[in-house]
């Protein structure tokens, strides 16, 4: 983007000239994924106080962009907790924010407005006094993989019961390919010819159970696509599925998977993106959401509620026939 360097504490200065919100934002997760930090791997731990970012009113989990915004603050200013909250909402739990504390600008929502957002400032639990309740415990307490509780990840397989064919390949691909095969035609699911399966190489293959689980997580995303009646091209279709194979990890207690191939290869076609469209950090992340909830919704028995920035109107995409013939370019 040619526009200038947006920096956070402009936000809080009140300029006269306010900076756009959206042009930061895009800057902010843009510059994150150029110094090679992955905005939304969060480390799953034992204490209840580490995770993904929620906030400290409602309880709820920040969604959308925010996630990505909050998550890259842990590693760029090292926290930990992941309760976040305005001045005013640490107040109401009669917590005070330590002096000098620069505030993390997120993304607020603006009410039946679609993608439009303004700034909102927000502050972790380490630069406040009086919230000792909300504090995170030392970095020992980070579950390893051989010590993850896979109950979730086996509810969450049993309830969708998806068609996973393992160790097998198809007329495409050996047996020691992981991937999700597209129904054939898309328009037609659930009475298409063909695909709408999912193929798996089976744990052995894997250095981990965790890291099995991990890629699986990965292709359910891809799996969950044409239920939630969405579809890109491939370059999107794999950043949503990175993007939510992290949230759905931490929110099921599933360590993520250590390699980082995947992300790496895809990197280059996610910056040409990035650049050519503004707004795709907003969109790109509302489909996440969509499709987390869709996969976590009857696993973890959440009732729905209205969260602190909820992304409630997932803009249009053009609907395709598959990623394999149709070009970058035809998709968007």
């Amino acid at each position: 983007m040619n526009s200038r360097l947006i920096l956070p504490d402009e936000f809080q200065r009140k300029a006269i000239e306010t900076p756009d919100i959206n042009t930061y934002i895009h800057q902010r997760i843009t510059i994150a994924f150029q110094r090679g930090r992955i905005p939304w791997k969060v480390a799953v731990s034992h204490d209840p106080n580490c995770g993904l970012p929620c906030n400290v009113r409602t309880g709820g989990r920040y969604r959308g962009v925010n996630t990505l915004l909050l998550c890259d603050t842990y590693e760029t200013l090292g926290y930990r907790s992941k309760w976040w909250g305005t001045a005013e909402e640490w107040r109401a739990v009669l917590a005070d924010i330590e002096d000098d504390q620069e505030p993390t600008v997120i993304a607020r929502y603006r009410e039946n407005a679609g993608l439009q957002v303004e700034p909102c400032l927000v502050f972790n639990a380490a630069q406040v006094c009086g919230a000792d309740e909300y504090q995170a415990m030392p970095d020992t307490a980070l579950v390893a993989n051989d010590e993850a509780d896979f109950g979730l990840m086996g509810m969450l397989i049993e309830h969708h019961s998806p068609d996973i064919r393992f160790d097998v390949g198809d007329e495409r691909f050996p047996p020691d390919w992981n991937g999700y095969i597209t129904p054939e035609p898309f328009h037609d699911h659930p009475n298409h010819r063909s695909g709408d399966y999912i193929l798996m190489q089976s744990e052995g293959y894997f250095m981990s159970r965790a890291d099995h689980f991990s890629v699986m997580l990965h292709e359910l995303m891809h799996w969950s696509e044409v239920r939630t009646k969405w579809m890109h091209c491939m370059p999107v279709r794999e950043f949503v599925a990175e993007a939510g194979m992290h949230i759905l990890g931490l929110e099921l207690g599933v360590p993520h998977c250590f390699d980082e191939y995947n992300h790496r290869t895809w990197l280059r076609h996610w910056n040409h993106i990035f650049l050519k469209d503004g707004s795709f950090y907003l969109w790109a992340m509302a489909q996440v959401d969509r499709a987390c909830d869709f996969l976590l919704h009857p696993i973890l028995q959440r009732a729905e509620c209205v969260y602190h920035d909820r992304c409630h109107i997932i803009p249009p995409v053009h609907f395709i026939s598959g990623p394999d013939h149709m070009s970058f370019d035809a998709a968007w």
